[in-house]
């Protein structure tokens, strides 16, 4: 069995854009990233979303994320702990994420606005003066029909957004307005399926909104790569691979056979927010695992993947005329699919963990006597914090070498 770091270069040697190489990204490999905002950050769902693009997109490389949301925050209280939870991590790179509270569920006031962006202000100002590199998300939208003490917020909290995206450009700074999408996703998911649920108590999104907010911080940090990309012909047996390559191809009149090794892998998402993806299509810009076969003979074809420890998988059964459009894979049953589970996994292991370590031991009102078995318990909760990371990105980086077969079965 290969080791770990034979594993690490053997994918890294497919990276056709690394990470690193990426001028346009604000994190690099080394880097420290710290989420900050209320309690949809808190949440640890979007945060999740973006730390799995990471580790899959770029297997090997080492950022450090921490999740430092506080329930019922705004940006005045966020100055208040900067220094505690922010600072005192050593960041790199820190995204804002606060307005939900400061906007104040009710009409749009220009006096609660300039409150909330001199509180951004003065965030902005600290983290640079630091030479932190910043990144702004607005608050995202509430649903209005869960509750009547929210009817009309989403003006105000457009309003919001409109004017920190102005603020942000005004500062050279990056920003991404999430109200926007978010509203049009939830009122077209809506429209098609009175049943669909963004937000149970009307602010909080389920991972279908928080899967927008991820595409949001994302392209905000400029981190835009793409999933691997396969194009097969199958009469001159040409091949446009990108970000992955391909051995052992054969073709037959019904059948074709390869192997294939990638090195950029799809997002994990749970299911009810891979159900919203048909509402919300832009995140297939940064989530299209394409798979592309031209000059099949006409009717059904069933893709088989062979994932070696990981199992073997029913990929689905396509139309010749679909697989010579393209389909996207990144939501289809796979070893890509489970691997980026377990991936995902211990993300939410590594947040949870250090949650605990922060909020129930750290800021726990222990005596002074016990200062010596606190300091203990959180070097322990640290090693843990350390080891999970470590997981993450050494599961990222296993063996992608699958194999996969096309049969037409009509």
């Amino acid at each position: 069995m290969l080791n770990w770091f034979a594993k690490i270069a053997a994918v890294s040697a497919l990276l056709a854009v690394s990470l690193g190489a990426n001028a346009d990204c604000l994190l690099k490999s080394g880097d420290t990233m710290v989420f900050f905002g209320d309690s949809i950050t808190e949440q640890r769902v979007y945060t999740r979303y973006v730390m799995n693009y990471f580790a899959l997109r770029n297997p090997g490389v080492k950022i450090v994320f921490r999740n430092a949301g506080w329930v019922s925050d705004t940006a005045v209280g966020g100055n208040r702990r900067l220094q505690r939870d922010v600072l005192d991590l050593k960041p790199n790179l820190v995204s804002i994420c606060y307005g939900m509270n400061d906007a104040g569920v009710t009409a749009y006031d220009q006096k609660i606005y300039d409150r909330y962006i001199n509180a951004i202000t003065e965030l902005v100002d600290t983290l640079q003066e630091k030479r932190i590199k910043v990144v702004l998300l607005t608050a995202g939208c509430v649903d209005e029909s869960k509750a009547a003490r929210l009817k009309g917020y989403n003006d105000t909290l457009g309003k919001f957004a409109a004017q920190l995206c102005e603020f942000a450009k005004q500062r050279n700074i990056a920003c991404y307005n999430i109200h926007d999408p978010m509203l049009r996703t939830l009122d077209a998911a809506k429209t098609a399926d009175s049943e669909f649920v963004m937000m149970n108590d009307g602010v909080h999104p389920q991972p279908n909104g928080h899967m927008v907010m991820a595409y949001g911080l994302i392209k905000a940090l400029g981190c835009e790569s793409q999933a691997s990309q396969l194009t097969i012909d199958v009469k001159s047996n040409k091949v446009n691979a990108q970000r992955c390559r391909i051995s052992k191809l054969r073709v037959g009149v019904d059948s074709v056979y390869f192997t294939r090794e990638d090195a950029a892998l799809p997002i994990y998402l749970d299911d009810s927010a891979i159900a919203a993806v048909k509402y919300f299509t832009a995140f297939n810009e940064i989530n299209n695992y394409l798979f592309k076969v031209t000059g099949l003979a006409a009717g059904k074809w069933k893709l088989t993947v062979t994932g070696g420890r990981l199992g073997d998988f029913n990929a689905g059964t396509y139309d010749a005329d679909e697989l010579a459009a393209g389909v996207n894979l990144a939501y289809a049953p796979g070893p890509w699919k489970k691997l980026a589970g377990e991936v995902n996994n211990l993300s939410r292991e590594q947040e949870s963990v250090y949650y605990s370590r922060w909020r129930q031991v750290q800021l726990a009102n222990i005596p002074s006597a016990a200062n010596a078995e606190k300091q203990a318990l959180l070097d322990k909760l640290d090693s843990i914090t350390d080891q999970r990371e470590i997981d993450r990105i050494n599961r990222a980086a296993w063996s992608r070498v699958w194999q996969w077969s096309l049969r037409r079965v009509r």
